[in-house]
């Protein structure tokens, strides 16, 4: 069954307040000029946000908004979908194969089925 919503200011409204939506455990690395904003959206749709930026004051501007911080990249990693978006190839290399990174942790037992978009 299709759910009816709309969009209203960045937010999804539903037409009957009865239905859900699934929300999601999101990992997200990468919180620049495109990162944040698109962060900043999936927490007002109402995801389950965990945040990781080499800049640990960006990402303390998403825990205001009900983001919660990584620590290390390792721990962005363990939700249902992995978010990057980095500036360049070098910045891609270092959080996927750098020391804890992204490949490492997504490659482990703990971590089951995980969708990684970087953008």
């Amino acid at each position: 069954m299709p759910v009816n919503a709309a969009i209203d200011r960045g937010a999804i409204v539903l037409a009957n307040p009865a239905e859900r939506i699934k929300t999601m455990d999101v990992g997200f690395i990468g919180l620049g000029h495109m990162g944040a904003p698109m962060a900043r959206n999936l927490l007002r749709a109402g995801h389950h946000l965990i945040v990781y930026n080499r800049t640990r004051s960006k990402a303390e501007a998403l825990a205001r908004e009900g983001a919660q911080i990584a620590d290390r990249v390792a721990d962005a990693c363990q939700g249902e979908i992995l978010i990057t978006m980095l500036a360049d190839d070098p910045a891609v290399e270092g959080i996927v194969f750098g020391d804890r990174g992204a490949r490492s942790t997504l490659a482990g037992e703990a971590v089951k089925h995980v969708i990684w978009f970087e953008i």
